[in-house]
């Protein structure tokens, strides 16, 4: 029997004490068709009961063997009070003055159904076990090995009815709304019992526990899943909603992923460790959390242990070869979608060149949908691309629903970094080769000599610099001559930004990670804790220092943050993050960010609203600079005489100057013939991010380009534009990718310093 129905069950006899009670009341009362009324009302309800009972253990239980006699009796009481001393049944009132002793009679009948009831009930209790419902719903057939295992795992346990229910999903249209249809019942395993959608009524069944691995509801860009099914829908009809992550992780998770709308109406969320659980978003309840793994690896590691055979189609094509499974990614085609599909291209030549290895492309199962959906334009291109690889017989198109049987014959994995892909890998013992979309040349000795810092800022604090792997390096500031001086962490990523000096110590500011960290003597001294955890990548943008205080600039980090170095206490400024900080789509952008006099300045990338926060009292203002609109910010350059302040634009090519102490505000929009933006890491036009600096020459202010095709010299007079031809050679062409750039570059004006601080102490 169903819990739910055994519960209901057992809380309508408890109810019976009540009836019973009334019923010797209003007869008592000469209230007689009352009295009979609620005779009537036990008795159909322990027909029900019984009738609820034979439904799902089947016919001849003692329970209802004990139903059927208690029937008997209400009868016979019935009878009894409508036949009697001249009482009909639906008489109000006896005419005649019932005897003391049929009153008792009656009282005694009534003690004996209470007696009754309560057998019913232990019998009930004690000899029907309670059986509970669980019902998986999965969408799409290649993601059900994220439930696999724990369907099995509720099969196996005899206290549970099982249902394997699939449900419909939609590809959504560009504008948002419901295009194509699909249902993928016919996909699933065979042997799998399941159950269609049109056939179990989740309002009707209301099951005990349902497990889902959507959790976009209406909010996916590319598909949604049946609207019947969205968590806020079906959390209305069961106790227990269980989210399971349709992706595992080798490590983090997509900052996009932190904060989902089935997150929240999800009574658990199933973890893949407690590290996962961290990459949530902290308002979600901990207790939510269920750290148990992840089904995704018990299915590659099952499926590997089989050594499932290859389709026939494949077996000429993989013969004797090394199989070199390719795969590309949602994330890494919306990253860079030329890119995605120069990449292709390269990959696909390359290959086919070597007939000594097998190629076995798979793409996302939903990637078509996305570029449908997300990027149109580029889908001819990609469609292109897939007959060209099909019909020249490149190598494998691996379109099967089980990822895992193709992970079991390959070999080797290539492709994307940004997919749960490559923790399967990992976790079946696979070498991976990550592959960057930005490099579709082979290296020349050029490019084989890498990079050790992305670039630093060449200001009075560019003594110390920290490099990628946390190296932490100083320089005589003569030459800017770097020396090693230690590592601060043994992460290989740059968790750190800058570094600080403080008296006879260094200060390096956190990047992606949960603390400062204090460098004495050369070696790491000590750290200061910040308040909150992030697992996140890009917790902060940058810091700047200033007297006393070092700021910390935030992105996915929830504040401001700010070290007073005297006394090594931490403040936060919450609130104002969104302003200074916003993430579109999965990428986020910074507004600029200036010390002025006693104020911090943090303005914003997408209008012109800016904070000043009063840096030792940190009283905060948030103000509007100018009233144009569409002004944005990426960076913030004082005039030398340090009272007014140029801002340049993140997207757009609206420059101002703005003076914060009277307010005024001019602005300068015109740039030279044949300006534009080009995004260096995707290759493609854009109107973000022109400029990366500034420098104020006289009556000249001149802007170095970060995606922009030139130096601009602006006359602050006239606000003319003109090319600037800087002295020294500009490239001509971007460079191959196997060097990241972010910018063209930037420009500084050259600061005198003493040249007898040539020593480095720490």
């Amino acid at each position: 029997m169903r819990k739910n129905d055994k519960s209901a069950i057992l809380d309508m006899l408890k109810s019976y004490t009540e009836f019973h009670a009334g019923i010797v009341s209003f007869y008592e009362k000469g209230e007689m068709a009352t009295s009979l009324d609620l005779l009537t009302s036990c008795q159909e309800g322990a027909i029900k009961i019984g009738n609820m009972i034979d439904s799902s253990e089947g016919e001849g239980t003692r329970a209802v063997s004990l139903l059927e006699a208690y029937c008997e009796d209400v009868f016979k009481l019935y009878d009894l009070i409508s036949g009697e001393n001249g009482c009909t049944e639906r008489e109000s009132t006896c005419v005649n003055v019932l005897s003391e002793s049929v009153r008792g009679d009656v009282r005694a009948r009534v003690s004996g159904l209470d007696s009754q009831i309560q057998s019913v009930y232990a019998e009930i209790e004690n000899s029907i076990k309670a059986r509970y419902e669980a019902v998986f719903m999965p969408y799409k057939a290649s993601m059900w090995d994220s439930l696999e295992s724990i369907y099995q795992s509720f099969m196996a346990d005899p206290e549970y009815d099982v249902y394997l229910v699939p449900i419909p999903y939609f590809e959504k249209n560009p504008d948002g709304s419901l295009g194509k249809a699909h249902y993928e019942a016919d996909l699933f395993p065979e042997g799998e019992p399941i159950t269609m959608f049109d056939d179990y009524d989740v309002s009707v069944r209301k099951p005990d526990v349902v497990f889902i691995h959507n959790p976009y509801d209406e909010f996916n860009n590319v598909t949604s899943v049946h609207p019947s099914c969205y968590s806020h829908e079906l959390k209305k009809y069961t106790g227990c909603l269980v989210y399971v992550p349709y992706y595992a992780t080798a490590g983090g998770m997509a900052m996009a992923q932190s904060s989902l709308s089935a997150y929240y109406y999800a009574d658990y969320i199933v973890a893949q460790s407690e590290k996962h659980i961290g990459y949530f978003d902290p308002q979600i309840p901990r207790e939510k959390f269920i750290v148990a793994g992840s089904p995704k690896f018990d299915h590659v590691i099952n499926e590997c242990a089989k050594m499932q055979n290859v389709p026939q189609s494949w077996h000429e094509m993989m013969d004797g070869k090394k199989v070199y499974f390719y795969n590309t990614s949602i994330g890494g085609m919306l990253s860079d979608t030329p890119g995605f599909i120069n990449k292709l291209a390269y990959v696909f030549e390359t290959f086919s060149k070597n007939k000594n290895v097998c190629l076995l492309w798979r793409p996302h199962p939903l990637l078509e949908s996305t570029f449908e959906s997300m990027r149109p334009e580029y889908k001819p291109y990609y469609d292109k691309m897939k007959e060209f690889f099909i019909k020249e017989k490149i190598g494998i198109f691996d379109d099967t629903p089980d990822i895992a049987k193709t992970i079991a014959v390959s070999d080797v994995y290539i492709g994307d970094s940004g997919t749960s892909v490559t923790s399967l890998f990992g976790i079946a013992g696979k070498p991976l080769f990550i592959f960057d979309d930005h490099i579709n040349t082979v290296a020349d000795d050029e490019d084989k000599r890498g990079q050790v810092t992305n670039g630093f800022t060449l200001d009075t604090d560019d003594k110390w610099i920290i490099t990628e792997g946390n190296q932490l390096f100083c320089s005589n500031k003569v030459g800017h001559s770097y020396r090693y001086v230690c590592r601060l962490d043994e992460h290989s990523a740059q968790m750190y930004s800058r570094a600080f000096e403080d008296g006879d110590r260094v200060i390096a500011c956190p990047l992606s990670a949960e603390q400062f960290i204090i460098v004495k003597n050369g070696k790491v001294s000590g750290h200061i804790s910040l308040e909150h955890k992030t697992e996140n990548a890009g917790a902060f943008y940058g810091a700047l220092k200033s007297g006393r205080y070092i700021f910390l600039l935030p992105m996915d980090y929830p504040a401001i943050v700010r070290l007073d170095t005297q006394n090594d206490k931490v403040d936060y400024i919450k609130g104002v993050n969104d302003i200074f900080a916003h993430r579109d789509f999965e990428e986020w952008m910074a507004g600029g960010a200036i010390i002025y006099h006693n104020l911090l300045l943090l303005a914003s990338p997408v209008d012109q609203r800016l904070v000043s926060i009063e840096m030792s009292s940190l009283e905060t203002q948030i103000i509007g600079v100018g009233d144009e609109a569409n002004v944005t910010s990426v960076g913030m350059v004082a005039d030398p005489d340090g009272t007014t302040i140029w801002i340049l634009p993140y997207s757009g090519t609206v420059i101002r100057h703005w003076n914060p102490v009277n307010g005024e505000c001019r602005y300068y929009k015109e740039m030279p013939e044949g300006f534009e933006c080009v995004d260096l890491m995707r290759n493609a036009k854009t109107d973000k991010r022109p400029f990366s600096s500034a420098v104020r020459f006289h009556d000249k202010l001149i802007l170095s380009p970060a995606f922009g095709n030139m130096f601009v010299s602006l006359d602050i007079n006239t606000g003319i534009a003109s090319k600037w031809i800087p002295p020294f050679e500009m490239p001509d062409k971007p460079k191959s990718g196997y060097i990241g750039a972010w910018a063209h570059g930037s420009l500084y004006k050259n600061v005198i310093r003493d040249t007898s601080e040539n020593k480095c102490s720490y």
